[in-house]
């Protein structure tokens, strides 16, 4: 009997460990397989046609799509021996907007129907724009960063606007978002603050000093050792988050949001976490998360000092083309997994009709029925409940039209 319990035991524990193996993918882009020199990542965006773009700090813009390519013809427009990529934004027309710099000033360029423009004039001295926000083709925000002689206290917010470049004083600035017509939010060495053009004030939260800022989907996020959304002088935390983050010393250095409501967050030790209902943590590497992107495959890209990382908490589908929207049947390993209380199955159909979800215990009896409707064309996702399941193995099967696959769960309380 003992021998029994200590091989169901082996076999639980094998179980979980290639669950966690297998249930998510991840690829590391560096000097081995790709032109990217890891150390010198600054910024990653991704465009309309789902090309993934890379700017460096060694004179590089790279564009990966079905191959990795380097982007000479930006460098046609400027004096290359000088200039480093520092952002890289996409706007609302798919105009990819870059910004360069050195420590002798820099400049902002717009590629627009593959064809590159731009060049920004200044006319303050050796100033480089930092991260580029893009209100539309015509609007863009950024920070100014005084570069020679340097001095923190001399840094001016940019706005640019229908083919004009204002620009007002503002010290140490990290980022510049727009609030509206009249008023800036920026963040810079004292936290954020609110910019009119004739005054500045400082609008921190109690107890915490917030690191950086975004606008994401229209809505302000502060960040830092804690998360919080900001809306009309008033500050929403997220517990969860925060509570993940107090847990493990964590610090926020980026944030995305997927379909809406999944956050996605990059922190200063290379966790990626999840936040939808949950909190999801996901180790994948050391260094700090600089930025993160999520294609339209649901991949997510995020660059570190050590490379640009692949990333999908399911299975990475291909980005190299459209053949798996939609084309074919997929059944997606649940996350997390193990799991409790709760769990998510996400699954694709490629032709409409009945679809029925069951799940088994470890001995193919039927605990429950998931899903038994019909269902369109499109991506899917379903909640499990644990509350009413006991610690073991379990097998949850698909059946749609010809197509029947069936994946295992583990339920640890």
């Amino acid at each position: 009997a003992k021998k029994m319990k200590l091989i169901k035991t082996i076999f639980i524990i094998m179980s979980i460990y290639l669950s966690l193996s297998y249930s998510q993918e991840v690829i590391k882009f560096d000097e081995r397989n790709s032109p990217l020199k890891s150390s010198n990542i600054n910024c990653i965006a991704i465009d309309s046609s789902n090309s993934v773009w890379i700017g460096t700090n060694n004179k590089q813009l790279l564009k990966y799509k079905l191959q990795w390519n380097e982007v000479s013809d930006i460098w046609d427009e400027i004096d290359s021996s000088r200039y480093d990529i520092g952002s890289i934004e996409v706007s609302p027309n798919g105009t990819i907007w870059v910004s360069v710099s050195s420590q002798f000033g820099g400049d902002v360029y717009f590629n627009r129907n593959d064809n590159w423009g731009g060049g920004i004039g200044y006319q303050y001295g050796t100033y480089s724009p930092g991260s580029i926000y893009v209100e539309n083709d015509s609007t863009l925000y950024y920070p100014l960063i005084n570069m020679w002689p340097h001095s923190i206290m001399a840094d001016m917010v940019g706005i640019f606007n229908n083919d004009s470049l204002h620009t007002y004083p503002s010290p140490c600035l990290k980022k510049v978002i727009p609030l509206n017509k009249d008023s800036v939010l920026v963040s810079n060495c004292f936290g954020i603050s609110i910019y009119n053009r004739d005054s500045i004030v400082t609008i921190n939260p109690d107890e915490w000093i917030p690191e950086n800022i975004s606008k994401i989907k229209n809505h302000i996020y502060i960040f830092g050792e804690k998360f919080s959304k900001y809306e009309d002088y008033s500050f929403f935390p997220y517990p969860e988050i925060d509570s993940a983050l107090f847990k493990d010393s964590l610090t926020i250095t980026s944030v995305t949001i997927e379909d809406e409501d999944i956050f996605w967050i990059g922190t200063n030790k290379g966790d990626l976490i999840r936040f939808k209902e949950n909190i999801e943590i996901y180790k994948l590497t050391e260094k700090s998360i600089i930025e993160i992107e999520i294609d339209k495959y649901k991949n997510k890209w995020f660059i570190t000092s050590e490379g640009c990382f692949l990333f999908n908490e399911d299975k990475i589908v291909d980005v190299d083309n459209d053949r798996h929207s939609h084309s074919s049947y997929l059944l997606s390993q649940n996350y997390p997994n193990p799991f409790n209380p709760s769990t998510i199955i996400r699954y694709s159909l490629p032709t409409s009709g009945m679809t029925k979800i069951y799940l088994y215990d470890i001995l193919g009896r039927e605990i429950m029925i998931l899903v038994d409707e019909f269902k369109s064309v499109g991506n899917y996702e379903i909640k499990v409940n644990a509350e009413y399941l006991s610690n073991g193995i379990y097998f949850y099967r698909i059946i749609s039209g010809h197509y029947s696959e069936t994946k295992k769960m583990i339920v640890v309380k």
